[in-house]
């Protein structure tokens, strides 16, 4: 449908090219493609954690567009960070105070 306020009568309907933050899709999205490009290089999804992604030094946690990685060492984040900035934009947030894993 038309949004409210553009109906021109016509009956004609826009399709998203990209999706758009603040949708209830987007975050879905996010996480398909972010999966998608980890798995490219190397990673693999947990069969009973979905939210968990396994590569030989690296754990990396996703909850919609939050992740949280532990590595082996701190050249390995930095590499792994390196490689994630150049797919997509990201903001680091610093050092996790608290966290929950069920």
């Amino acid at each position: 449908m038309q949004p409210e306020g553009f109906d021109d009568g016509s009956g004609r309907v826009s399709v998203l090219q990209k999706y758009i933050f603040g949708l209830k899709q987007s975050g879905r999205e996010w996480h398909f493609q972010l999966s998608n490009f980890l798995k490219s290089t190397g990673f693999e999804i947990c069969l009973k954690e979905p939210y968990l992604l396994v590569k030989h030094e690296f754990l990396l946690f996703i909850y919609v567009d939050d992740n949280l990685v532990i590595s082996e060492t701190k050249q390995d984040f930095e590499r792994f960070r390196d490689m994630l900035k150049s797919e997509c934009k990201i903001k680091e947030l610093g050092k996790p105070n608290k966290y929950w894993c069920p």
